[in-house]
C-alpha cells in the first residue's frame, strides 16, 4: 500500500543553524552531542522539548 501526497509549499517561519526535534533518548544524545561538538559559537540552535534545554544548560 502506497499513499501519495501532492506537492505542498510550506513557509519557513524561523531558521536555525541545528534542531533537535524530540526529547527521546536520541534527541536528548543530539542535543548534547550538537552542544558539546558540532555546533560553532555564534550558530543559533533550536529546541523543540523544553526539557531538553534545560539538560543541555546542566551537562554543558
Amino acid at each position: 500500500m502506497k499513499i501519495q501526497e501532492p506537492a505542498r509549499n510550506i513557509p519557513v517561519i524561523h531558521e536555525v543553524g541545528l534542531c533537535v526535534l524530540g526529547g527521546s533518548t536520541t534527541g536528548v544524545f543530539a542535543a548534547v552531542a550538537a552542544a558539546r561538538l558540532a555546533v560553532p559559537p555564534g550558530v543559533e540552535v533550536e529546541f523543540t522539548e523544553p526539557a531538553i534545554q534545560w539538560l543541555v544548560e546542566v551537562i554543558t
